[in-house]
């Protein structure tokens, strides 16, 4: 299955704002991945979401004390 990168960043977009993840913000990865999951798409895509979004700075991946995080920098992503 082929999914465009909007479609992908729409999915995480959703994520975010349902656990009302706002600008400065993080949601460990653990958390992020079982979301994910129940949304049906495959980890491969999730890593290829959160790369997509750290490379155009929205978010950035930082370690934490209770684990990996993803810190929203930008909540304007994958909104049409």
């Amino acid at each position: 299955m082929n999914i465009s990168t909007t479609s992908l960043w729409n999915t995480l977009h959703h994520i975010f704002d349902t656990a009302m993840i706002r600008a400065g913000a993080s949601m460990r990865l653990d958390e992020l991945m079982a979301a994910w999951s129940r949304a049906g798409l495959s980890q491969e895509y999730l890593a290829d979401a959160l790369e997509s979004l750290s490379l155009a700075g929205y978010l950035r991946l930082e370690d934490a004390p209770r684990g990996p995080v993803a810190r929203l920098m930008d909540t304007r992503f994958g909104l049409n």
